[in-house]
């Protein structure tokens, strides 16, 4: 199952009429295809699609191949999407240029339909295997429960919180949806701490050698997900994972970062789960929930000292509904998070505003 979308789609990039028609008559029985005949077009056809592959043509007028492959990869929007250049330019040189830009491949013409074919379905294949890992580690999440009753629904409503936060600051539906699916793996490192710890009734701050083992569930989780992976998906989970409780100031942990150097996806999940910890009367170490004007007020706190002013104005702006995710997933109704990771990124989004809509109706 592709828990992306249900097929690939490919954005095909070439000024020649011809050339489109070509790729297009390889390509369409396979894949769902969009086209630009121009650099300005590919890359407003880029974003507004946010295709999983881009087969790109090197030399158009006004603005070539190399160029859109090095706006491509400067906008964080598209920098994760895969280029192959389709082009006639065959000289060791031109395809270092590629490479270089941040190409995957480079595919000649005449094009040999057997093997561009080939080229395409195994840079896809990457996708899947994604998927696959995406879904293992969720498992293993799954396990992990088991012995730490306090994330009942918590990975599930952290997730969504996440994802209306990203659609807010302007993320596409393809990369909210890819943050909505790691988002759950920010604790999956508390597999690793004991369970004395997990459900201690207390400030584990008071002692110093619980805390530290506790603040190390960030680099077990790390460790997990694994460092050397290269995918645009499984850095992402690695980014959040480990760097979901550092802040701005630097008095994060694990490594101290501050500002720029903190991954956005982290600090976005960082303060979705935050929310979510505050309002959950389930925490061994707490009397019950925080109230929500509490929780308003801690959060104003830390805008712009450890949390970035545009979160914390997104979660103001979407108060009401990250409210009506808190009543949708009670701890004591577990929904599969299946229910929601099955769907296309349009169908997922269409899923968590509808929860909005709803609590507004019953209100």
């Amino acid at each position: 199952m592709n828990m992306y979308r249900q097929g690939f789609t490919i954005l095909l990039v070439d000024d020649e009429p011809n050339n489109l028609s070509l790729l297009q008559q390889v390509l369409a029985d396979s894949y769902n295809l969009k086209f630009a005949n121009s650099g300005k077009s590919a890359l407003a056809g880029a974003v507004k699609h946010m295709p999983d592959l881009i087969l790109l043509d090197i030399m158009m007028p006004e603005m070539d191949g190399y160029e859109v492959c090095r706006l491509l990869k400067k906008d964080p929007l598209t920098v994760n999407i895969p280029v192959i250049f389709v082009t006639a330019k065959g000289e060791i040189a031109d395809k270092k240029r590629g490479f270089d830009l941040g190409a995957v491949d480079y595919v000649t013409k005449p094009i040999e339909p057997p093997i561009l074919l080939a080229r395409v379905a195994t840079h896809l294949r990457l996708i899947d295997r994604d998927t696959a890992v995406i879904e293992g580690l969720l498992s293993l999440m799954r396990a992990a429960k088991l012995k730490d009753n306090e994330t009942a629904n918590h990975t599930l409503r952290v997730a969504v919180i996440t994802h209306l936060l990203a659609r807010h600051l302007g993320y596409d539906l393809l990369l909210a949806y890819r943050l909505f699916l790691v988002a759950p793996l920010h604790d999956i490192g508390k597999i690793g701490v004991r369970d004395e710890i997990l459900l201690f009734p207390g400030n584990l701050r008071e002692n110093p050698e619980m805390w530290q083992e506790m603040q190390a569930h960030t680099l077990h989780g790390a460790d997990i997900i694994g460092e050397g992976i290269q995918s645009p998906v499984m850095i992402m989970a690695y980014n959040v994972a480990r760097f979901h409780h550092e802040k701005l100031d630097g008095s994060g942990y694990p490594d101290g970062l501050k500002g720029d150097d903190i991954p956005f996806e982290a600090l976005i999940t960082s303060v979705a789960d935050m929310i979510d910890a505050m309002l959950d009367p389930t925490r061994p170490y707490r009397q019950g929930a925080i109230p929500e004007e509490k929780v308003r007020e801690l959060l104003a706190m830390d805008r712009g000292g450890k949390l970035p002013g545009k979160i914390i104005d997104a979660v103001f702006a979407l108060w009401r509904q990250i409210m009506a995710v808190e009543r949708a997933f009670p701890n004591d109704s577990p929904v599969p998070f299946n229910n929601f990771s099955h769907l296309s990124p349009e169908d997922l989004d269409r899923r968590i505003s509808m929860i909005g809509e709803y609590d507004r109706e019953t209100a």
